[in-house]
């Protein structure tokens, strides 16, 4: 074989000439690897829906406390003995003194045994709020529990044992789990998985992991057919006002994974929430992920414990999943600060030799102003939205023209800057 020295101007050349190849080899060798993991979980889109149809179609609304949501909870229950779970109900006067709240709860507790008692739960909730028949949120979550389970079941022994949690009153202020976290079989369970919903459509992300995350993600992205989700939406999500029943159990201290599918947001807690409006393929790769996971971590030691092991995660258009940790971060992080800065310099320079620092300073000036204005605009747009209708999101009834709006006022902003720059003189301007 040549020495590298000696190849590399060929390497080059071929890497040149022959971009838009390179290019579709990469597509081809992504779509391959979807190929490769994609489907064959058993799970089935047509059963699952079916159960959709169940909770939202004919059961409806099924707030906590109401005889909808009993009857939501025989449906569930009456499904995993069927499948050969121990299932019982959790009754409880569940309390967080940290909101002010108590309530009377039924969490639904399904075991099936493995192997070993230490266990991996998944979780959902069966109740939805009073405005919204509840496909998707959290429908989906349970249907897709009922189907994993059932494909899980069939596969015979396992190495740990399987607990499916169904909770109540999520939307009570997630008292369901708070119940949840006492009962004993939570006391076995030593990796989670809890399903959510803030839309209809799009993939399932992964948008929030537990402590020490690092070998229970690194499972996610080794097994899940259709991975998705970052851990730039993690850091989000963490600083946000929104809380999941995951929220509660993370507090044993238990590694966990978070999904949601968040596409049409639009229809959460509202009507629009509606089996018609669940995407198929929605259903499928989450129940897909699901049971892939499962799985993959019967071949994992579910019982390690890494609290700093944190790592860092995104997905390639959905086909394959990127893990690393600490230290691989920090690198990147600290070479991404280096080298923006090192471009940011070289784009000073550039512009102080073209035009002079003072006109430098004024077009950036100008750029922050434009920027600030528009920013402005839309922002005071929302407020006038809110105070006139009384609404905390009255943009959900007419999403589309609410975009227009924004829009609209965002442009207009940015022509008013564009005005009013043309009345000043052009030294003023950075542009003489």
């Amino acid at each position: 074989m040549a020495p590298l020295g000696n190849r590399r101007p060929r390497m080059i050349w071929i890497a040149r000439r022959h971009r838009p190849l390179q290019v579709s080899f990469t597509l081809a060798l992504l779509a391959t690897v979807a190929c490769a993991r994609g489907g064959g979980t058993g799970f089935s889109e047509a059963r699952a829906r079916a159960h959709v149809r169940m909770l939202a179609d004919t059961i409806g609304c099924r707030p906590a406390g109401s005889e909808a949501n009993r009857r939501a909870r025989e449906y569930v229950t009456g499904q995993l003995r069927r499948l050969g779970f121990e299932v019982r109900v959790q009754e409880a006067d569940a309390s967080r003194p940290e909101a002010g709240l108590t309530t009377h709860v039924f969490n639904i507790v399904a075991v099936r045994r493995g192997s070993s008692p230490d266990a991996v739960a998944l979780v959902t909730h069966y109740d939805s709020p009073p405005e919204s028949v509840g496909a998707a949120d959290d429908g989906l979550g349970v249907a897709v529990l009922i189907e994993a389970a059932r494909v899980l079941a069939e596969r015979g022994s396992a190495r740990w044992t399987l607990v499916a949690a169904v909770t109540d009153a999520e939307e009570l202020g997630l008292m369901g789990a708070a119940a949840l976290v006492h009962d004993p079989a939570m006391g076995q369970v030593q990796a989670y998985i809890n399903v959510e919903a803030v839309g209809t459509t799009g993939p399932s992300l992964l948008f929030q992991t537990g402590p020490g995350n690092a070998w229970l993600v690194k499972t996610w992205a080794a097994a899940a057919p259709s991975p998705a989700g970052n851990s730039i939406t993690t850091e989000i999500y963490e600083r946000l006002p929104n809380d999941t029943d995951f929220t509660i159990i993370r507090r044993l201290g238990i590694p966990g994974l978070n999904f949601a599918p968040v596409g049409y947001s639009e229809a959460y807690h509202t009507l629009r929430d509606t089996t018609a409006n669940l995407s198929q393929r929605t259903l499928q790769t989450t129940g897909d992920n699901l049971v892939a996971i499962v799985r993959a971590l019967d071949g994992v030691d579910i019982r390690q414990r890494a609290p700093g092991a944190h790592a860092t995660y995104f997905d390639l258009a959905e086909r394959v999943a990127v893990v690393y940790g600490p230290r691989t971060t920090a690198i990147v992080a600290w070479l991404a600060v280096a080298f923006g800065l090192i471009a940011w310099l070289k784009m000073l320079a550039g512009g102080h030799r073209a035009a002079g620092l003072a006109r430098l300073l004024l077009g950036f000036a100008w750029a922050v102003a434009g920027v600030a204005l528009v920013a402005l605009a839309m922002t005071g747009t929302v407020w006038v939205l809110r105070s006139t209708t009384g609404f905390l999101h009255p943009w959900y009834a007419k999403p589309g023209l609410f975009l227009v709006l924004l829009l609209g006022s965002g442009l207009l902003a940015w022509w008013v800057v564009v005005r009013l720059a043309a009345l000043l003189p052009a030294g003023a301007r950075g542009c003489a």
